[in-house]
């Protein structure tokens, strides 16, 4: 009995090989790679469904940044407490303060506020559009 089920694992397994060879060799050149490198970013083919690399921002020592794009451009935001004000809804956002920052779906401080932890920062965003700095734990 030993020496069949040998031969049927050697068999199994190469059918597996032979298969997995056989699906690559189907697929086309440009899908067989879910990004496509550039000198200074990763790009997600717009035809695979392929989770994307994580975008993490800098910090701006002493602010809060709301960054736009793949942290391609930035605006630095008030540290003090209370400070609030509207912005355009950004990609990502980084907290160099020493407080926390809420961060608002509708202009005004409107809706359920993301609370970005003071030292912290965020994957890609949702849309926000306004801000309060608070004091006090998210």
């Amino acid at each position: 009995m030993r020496p069949i089920r040998s031969i049927l694992t050697v068999v199994m397994v190469g059918l597996a090989s032979t298969l997995a060879l056989a699906s690559a060799a189907a697929m086309p050149a440009a899908a067989s790679s879910a990004y496509h490198a550039s000198a200074s970013s990763i790009v997600r083919a717009s035809h695979i469904n392929a989770p994307t690399a994580a975008t993490v921002c800098p910090y701006h020592s002493g602010h809060w940044t709301a960054w736009y794009g793949a942290c391609a451009s930035s605006t630095n935001h008030s540290c003090t407490a209370g400070a609030k004000g509207n912005m355009a809804a950004p990609s990502y956002a980084s907290n160099a303060c020493g407080n926390n920052v809420d961060l608002y779906p509708k202009a005004n401080q409107g809706g359920t506020p993301l609370c970005v932890a003071h030292d912290s920062r965020t994957h890609h965003l949702a849309t926000y559009r306004s801000w309060r700095v608070i004091v006090g734990g998210c």
